[in-house]
């Protein structure tokens, strides 16, 4: 029986609090339509910043995919500007894997210092995993293809350190070749 009384109670009061609400929204209803307003264009304002942000993350993957279709084709130019478009619209991991397509179509167009540069941005962006690997890989075959011979073994020799096989194994071979 205790239970049942409980309950009621309990009802009883969501009842109140419910008559409280009502009579509150009677009483301030200019300051509740204002509130209400200004909730919804916030909620509308956040569904519009987050549309926004997929779709750019959408034009991104769509602008590398057409850059890594394109840099296959041996279309370096043209891919290095669609890498870059990439670059000014993205961050973190894409910005890296996207400065590392550029290093590597400036690689291809015998533009080392700014292929140079590219890697060491994607380093910079993501320090670890493959893609460093690749960079560091893009920036001795760089200096090395440039003539700088100083400048590609101490690369070389970062690899050798740093990277796993078969990297290390093929920068330690370029620099027994070098000596």
């Amino acid at each position: 029986m205790r239970r049942d009384i409980k309950h009621i109670i309990k009802k009883d009061n969501l009842a109140d609090i419910l008559v409280k609400s009502v009579q509150f929204v009677k009483e301030n209803w200019s300051m509740v339509q204002r509130i209400g307003i200004i909730t919804l264009a916030v909620i509308v304002a956040a569904v519009l910043v987050i549309n926004h942000r997929q779709k750019v993350k959408l034009d991104v993957a769509q602008t590398l995919g057409q850059a890594d279709g394109i840099f296959r084709m041996k279309s370096y130019y043209e891919a290095a500007t669609l890498y870059e478009t990439a670059i000014s619209k993205s961050s973190g991991h894409t910005k890296a894997y996207a400065c590392c397509g550029l290093g590597n179509c400036r690689y291809y167009l015998k533009e080392y210092d700014a292929a140079v540069e590219a890697y060491r941005k994607c380093l910079q962006l993501n320090p670890d995993g493959l893609l460093p690997v690749v960079a560091r890989a893009g920036i001795a075959a760089s200096y090395e293809d440039a003539g700088n011979s100083a400048e590609a073994t101490t690369a070389y020799k970062e690899i050798a350190e740093k990277c796993p096989s078969p990297w290390s194994d093929m920068a330690k071979d370029k620099l027994e070749k070098m000596k």
